[in-house]
């Protein structure tokens, strides 16, 4: 049976070489990256688990490169919490004294979130897909420290990527902006 390949296949797969070939680092003392097993699942399940060993650099170019973002930024790394993942709860909490910096929102963008108004984002999910619906930035004022939290859509999201999103994970959030408009994408470490 012979299969044939689209245009967005074929991009998706040069996209998946050119980052697979990215790896010569070492992972250890005996083997590199490229010497590493790839799991079971086929292309989708082995860049999910190669993306886990990019350095920052190389989730910015993405950002920049293919997803046509500018100004990438890690906006906080973090363990997610049993409270991250109650459905009750419906957010994701980001305390601002770990955000490694502010400087992802403009000014503007910071007055509104200080005046308790919310901003709409999307958000680019730990398997390279685009959220389909927005979500809710906001900044909630808490006894023990203010947070950041996406919010409004966070138990969709959460749900379409059970998979990967489980309590102890080590997640990166990042920011970026396409034609102006404030966007973050999760990746799992």
């Amino acid at each position: 049976m012979e299969m044939k390949m689209g245009s967005n296949d074929k991009n998706n797969l040069n996209w998946f070489s050119s980052m697979f070939n990215c790896f010569s680092f070492k992972l250890d003392e005996e083997k590199t990256a490229k010497e590493t097993v790839m799991p079971a699942g086929g292309p989708e399940a082995t860049m999910i688990a190669a993306a886990r060993h990019f350095s920052a650099s190389h989730k910015a170019l993405f950002i920049t490169d293919d997803l046509n973002g500018k100004e990438a930024m890690l906006v906080i790394q973090k363990r997610l919490f049993a409270s991250d993942l109650d459905g009750t709860q419906n957010r994701l909490n980001m305390p601002l004294n770990q955000v490694e910096t502010h400087d992802f929102l403009t000014e503007n963008e910071k007055r509104d979130l200080e005046n308790k108004k919310e901003l709409t984002v999307s958000l680019l999910g730990p398997r390279l897909q685009m959220y389909p619906e927005p979500m809710q930035l906001k900044i909630w004022n808490m006894k023990s420290s203010d947070n950041y939290v996406l919010k409004t859509k966070w138990n969709s999201f959460m749900n379409a990527n059970k998979e990967d999103l489980k309590v102890k994970r080590m997640i990166q959030v990042w920011s970026y902006r396409r034609e102006e408009q404030l966007c973050f994408a999760m990746a799992c470490v």
